[in-house]
């Protein structure tokens, strides 16, 4: 009973800061205010996002967080969670890619315009493929996040690294900053579309008690040359990911395997 009023009263907050933060969004959008090199609409999300966090009792520990906030470039994380964008968004202004219909809709696409979000077509394959010049041709600041795994993927464990990802930073020769998120109580918080509803995932952390943890990890930043195989990188990239999120799993007593098919595309 207890468990059901505290996930009530969060996400009743939740909603609140969503609806109230959006709004501010929204209105600031108009305003050609800039901090740090970013949109001052930007940094309200970062705040909506440290709040949330907040309310859902979910600490975010990341070592040598400055390193984002100075990065020229695109961030690879590994994808563990629906939360996985509000941690990010929590550390710093990032950008996400989104499909280009979604700016189509008045009140969120002006929100996404706001906040830097890299909106390409998705539509097929085919349209896949032209938008990586797309993406490889913006700015590379505020630093860029793709999952290169492709999905929110079970477990603890690294999975196959698509080259679609490493393509791109071919082409823009851009520095890469591989990272990893790994979130302790990760049954909790984890979530596919295979389960259903991502509102009962949700409800699930609302009601949780306790505190939550989530590790987000940087690694060394490299940089592609003109040269470089996508395939062959997103394979070197992959080791060093898996051996120190390997580490991390240990040092949280986690288990861990690693997933070695052929990387896709």
């Amino acid at each position: 009973m207890i468990a059901t009023v505290i996930g009530a009263l969060r996400l009743a907050v939740i909603l609140i800061i969503i609806t109230v933060g959006a709004a501010a969004v929204w209105l600031t959008s108009f305003l050609p205010l800039h901090w740090h090199g970013v949109p001052l609409c930007a940094w309200i999300t970062l705040g909506l996002a440290r709040i949330v966090l907040k309310v859902f009792n979910l600490e975010v520990v990341c070592p040598a967080r400055e390193q984002i906030a100075h990065h020229h470039g695109f961030i690879f994380p590994n994808h563990k969670s629906y939360m996985d964008v509000v941690v990010l968004l929590s550390i710093f202004p990032v950008r996400f890619v989104a499909d280009k219909r979604v700016q189509q809709a008045p009140f969120i696409g002006r929100i996404g315009d706001a906040i830097n979000v890299v909106f390409v077509d998705l539509s097929d394959k085919q349209a896949r493929i032209r938008a990586r010049d797309e993406i490889a041709a913006i700015a590379p600041f505020p630093p860029i996040i793709l999952f290169p795994e492709g999905a929110i993927r079970p477990g603890t464990r690294l999975y196959p690294l698509r080259y679609g990802a490493f393509d791109i930073a071919v082409r823009a020769q851009l520095p890469v900053m591989p990272a990893l998120i790994l979130y302790e109580q990760h049954d909790l918080i984890y979530w596919s579309i295979k389960e259903g509803s991502i509102l009962a995932a949700i409800w699930r952390v609302a009601r949780s008690t306790g505190r939550k943890t989530v590790h987000l990890n940087l690694l060394p930043i490299f940089t592609p040359a003109r040269d470089d195989d996508p395939v062959a990188l997103s394979e070197a990239t992959h080791r060093v990911m898996d051996a120190a999120l390997t580490t991390l799993n240990r040092k949280h007593h986690l288990e861990t395997a690693s997933v070695t098919d052929t990387s896709a595309d």
